[in-house]
């Protein structure tokens, strides 16, 4: 008779290296007049924990205020050229049997942008991102630790901007 023994253990968050097809880095972040927050949808499990688009945009708006970076309404994003926006992604899944969750976060700045080929159209694509998380916190502190992980990710967004604008 064997017995398997499964053991979770909890981590606020484990930063994922960054894997980019990106070369240019901070550069793709100049020229443009700012950036629109845009949080994707979440599931409607973390909803009842207060987490929800609303939250995370406000979150990710407030930091980016404090930190004087210039923000567009959607509106304003989408009627220019590059249409820049700072998505925000979290993904969760609720561990069987338990009351935590596994989950991953990240924010990404996605804008228009033209291939090499004269005649390919210009697309939507990611062009910079934030270091990516991933945890597996309980539900009673999944909002505290998601809301940290946005904060350091919007941090590490406002010293990119301010590289670039350094180069300006």
């Amino acid at each position: 008779m064997s017995i398997a023994l499964g053991v979770v253990v909890l981590l606020p968050a484990i930063r994922l290296p960054e894997v980019s097809q990106i070369s240019g880095g901070d550069a793709s972040l100049d020229g443009l007049p700012g950036v629109a927050v845009i949080a994707e949808q979440v599931s409607s499990e973390v909803r009842t924990l207060g987490i929800t688009e609303e939250w995370i945009a406000g979150r990710v708006t407030t930091a980016l205020r404090r930190d004087s970076i210039p923000l567009l309404t959607r509106s304003d994003a989408f009627s220019s050229d590059r249409q820049p926006l700072l998505v925000a992604r979290l993904q969760t899944v609720r561990l069987p049997g338990r009351t935590a969750f596994a989950w991953y976060l990240s924010l990404a700045v996605h804008q228009m942008v033209v291939t090499g080929s004269p005649r390919s159209p210009a697309v939507l694509a990611t062009t910079w991102e934030a270091s990516e998380s991933i945890g597996v916190s309980s539900a009673s502190s999944l909002r505290a630790t998601v809301g940290g992980t946005l904060d350091s990710q919007a941090a590490e967004f406002a010293r990119a901007w301010r590289r670039r604008s350094a180069t300006e």
